[in-house]
């Protein structure tokens, strides 16, 4: 792949990830809580005013909004810009690496790959911050990852295998270090310290 098309393909991935990461904010609020993903669109939860379609773009769009509904004027926390940087980061790290290391794979492959990689660290990361919200993690929220994976297992077993490994190393570190904290401690919940283990072993075998 030329370097041009490589780095049209990070900059979009990227882009794409932070897009994930805002679809992230509506899962993390509307599904453990049995609302519908889709029905009402984006709107403030203190006015209930609709997000305009250009208030709506992944980080730029709360910056530029200073934090603020453009309505009623109420802050919007900040989880939602850090959970759309969170995805953009996610999806801008492994594409990189995947691009440096898989430079005669097609594109189709290429997306798929890092769509399956960051859509399963962020699934950690969602499930974390349900967990962080008080709220029964749905099993549905696991799905996604696990359709996203499946043509790996075809296309490349082998990766898979070693992907599979790291994730039970993480999985059997993160019990080790829940004895560090108190089950009360909700700033980093351990599904959020499993999803940092995940993108680490990740980036490892990819660097």
């Amino acid at each position: 792949m030329d370097p041009i098309t490589s780095n049209i393909l990070l900059v979009w991935l990227t882009f794409f990830g932070a897009c994930i990461g805002s679809f992230l904010n509506v899962v993390i609020y509307r599904l453990p809580r049995g609302k519908s993903l889709s029905n009402p669109p984006s709107h403030c939860p203190k006015c209930g005013h609709a997000i305009r379609w250009y208030d709506n773009v992944p980080v730029l769009g709360w910056l530029w909004l200073g934090g603020k509904c453009r309505d009623c004027q109420e802050p919007i926390s900040i989880r939602y810009p850090i959970v759309e940087s969170v995805g953009g980061l996610v999806f801008g790290t492994i594409a990189y690496l995947t691009l440096q290391r898989d430079v005669d794979a097609s594109l189709f492959e290429l997306f798929l790959f890092v769509l399956g990689m960051s859509g399963l660290v962020l699934t950690f990361f969602a499930a974390g911050l349900i967990e962080k919200d008080d709220q029964k993690i749905p099993w549905k929220l696991f799905l996604p990852a696990m359709v996203l994976i499946l043509p790996w297992m075809v296309i490349r077993p082998t990766e898979v295998f070693v992907y599979g490994i790291a994730i039970v190393i993480a999985t059997s570190c993160l019990h080790f270090l829940l004895y560090f904290f108190s089950p009360r401690q909700k700033t980093i919940t351990p599904l959020m310290i499993l999803a940092a283990m995940t993108f680490a072993m990740i980036v490892c075998i990819l660097s």
